[in-house]
């Protein structure tokens, strides 16, 4: 039905931004991206930042990083391969 298509994008969206924040806090460098700057983002408080993650999500998005195109360890390729499908 309908309202279980949506539901299903929003819990695909729901883990996107998940996996972007694992990302975003873990696999950066030299320093991970400001807690105040992703709660703004991503619509959270910065404690729904630090908790929002597991290490099942930082795995996933390492694990989309080393099949991504062009540069990887850029935000534009993880959001590219997340644009893509990849975290299905």
């Amino acid at each position: 039905t309908a309202l279980r298509d949506a539901r299903a994008r929003r819990d695909q969206a729901d883990e996107d931004i998940r996996v972007l924040l694992a990302y975003a806090r873990e696999l950066t460098g030299p320093r991970p991206y400001k807690l105040a700057a992703l709660a703004e983002a991503a619509g959270m408080s910065i404690s729904g930042i630090r908790s929002g993650y597991t290490q099942r999500h930082i795995d996933h998005a390492r694990q989309l990083l080393d099949h991504a195109p062009a540069t990887p360890g850029t935000v534009t390729d993880l959001t590219s391969v997340l644009a893509a499908g990849g975290t299905r």
